[in-house]
């Protein structure tokens, strides 16, 4: 799902369409950043009947390292204080691990979102779930 079909909340940003980024390389209409803490994105996943399924995340991040994201699934702390590995620079563009998540029939919500507590300091930017 492309970040440009979630919500936003908090300290974040989307470059959705735009016509220059010194972030090339992502899929889709955009990518979003994090500046600071409490930057939230949350994607609204609809399933036909509850299934386990594996989520990840395309993403690229600093090669000096970036605040920690808090995953979440329907509220519920799936991994806190994940920090994304370091890809080679902004434009290179990586997966994140997989995490297995139980999702329920109907209305689901993935959330990414920075609880660092770190002012001025970026997270990953994520180009789709």
């Amino acid at each position: 799902m492309d970040v440009t079909d979630a919500i936003f909340s908090g300290s974040v940003s989307s470059n959705d369409n735009a016509s220059w980024d010194p972030h090339a390389g992502y899929t889709g209409r955009g990518h979003t950043g994090f500046w600071e803490d409490g930057g939230k994105v949350e994607w609204n996943v609809q399933m036909s009947q509850a299934e386990t399924t594996i989520i990840k995340f395309r993403y690229a991040a600093a090669p000096g390292g970036t605040a920690p994201l808090t995953l979440e699934v329907n509220g519920a702390v799936i991994q806190s204080a994940y920090e994304f590995p370091a890809t080679d620079s902004w434009t290179d563009w990586y997966y994140s691990p997989v995490f297995k998540v139980s999702l329920i029939a109907g209305q689901n919500t993935i959330s990414l979102e920075n609880k660092s507590g770190l002012v001025g300091i970026g997270a990953p930017n994520i180009d789709n779930l």
